[in-house]
């Protein structure tokens, strides 16, 4: 009975001192910057910045990937702290697909995680910020071409492709079916996707 308990008991302390000869370390997955936040920075298609006021407003872009991938994170900036409304539609069915609220901190991109949201190549979506937030409308940036009061739409941020500007008053989310000519010589309320392919 004793050789059996003594052999349990080197079988155990020897389970607690085996190492891997290789351990693995998991690295956390990086994230990448917003498409267009990444644009913003290149002010490869505005190159002025502006803060707009003008009431209660759903502020969005309609884009749409030429490649199948997916939307891994949603997010934006806005020059005010406050939590916002950040919500993606899908343009043909004006679906809500997700809406978070963004914990925005003033004059930095802030992105949250989401289920994996499938693209196919072609699909169109918006993505929409609300400018309302404690019952009070906050300012937005609006970003344009100095020498221009032409359309920015369409440009392309990579395999991204930004079609016009959608808004809708309200203070609450709601689909910004407005595409007006006059709008689309800006980009405004920096709504914002992390796209992978």
């Amino acid at each position: 009975m004793k050789t059996i308990a003594h052999a349990c008991m080197i079988f155990l302390l020897s389970l607690t001192a085996c190492k891997k000869d290789n351990p693995s370390v998991t690295q956390p997955e990086h994230l990448s910057k917003g498409v267009l936040e990444n644009l913003l920075e290149h002010n490869e298609i505005v190159d002025t910045v502006i803060l707009g006021n003008n009431n209660e407003l759903e502020l969005g872009m309609r884009f749409y990937s030429s490649v199948k991938g997916e939307i891994s994170h949603i997010g934006g900036k806005m020059p005010s702290p406050g939590k916002f409304n950040v919500s993606l539609w899908d343009y043909a069915s004006k679906q809500l697909l997700v809406s978070i609220v963004l914990d925005n901190y003033p004059d930095k991109f802030t992105y949250i995680d989401i289920k994996d949201i499938p693209a196919m190549a072609n699909q169109r979506f918006v993505i929409s910020v609300n400018n309302v937030t404690e019952g009070v409308s906050r300012p937005y940036y609006i970003s344009k071409k100095k020498s221009s009061s032409g359309s920015v739409y369409p440009f392309n941020a990579g395999n991204i492709t930004y079609e016009a500007f959608h808004s809708k008053l309200g203070a609450t989310p709601l689909f910004p079916d407005a595409v007006t000519e006059a709008n689309q010589s800006y980009v405004a309320g920096y709504p914002d996707i992390i796209f992978k392919q």
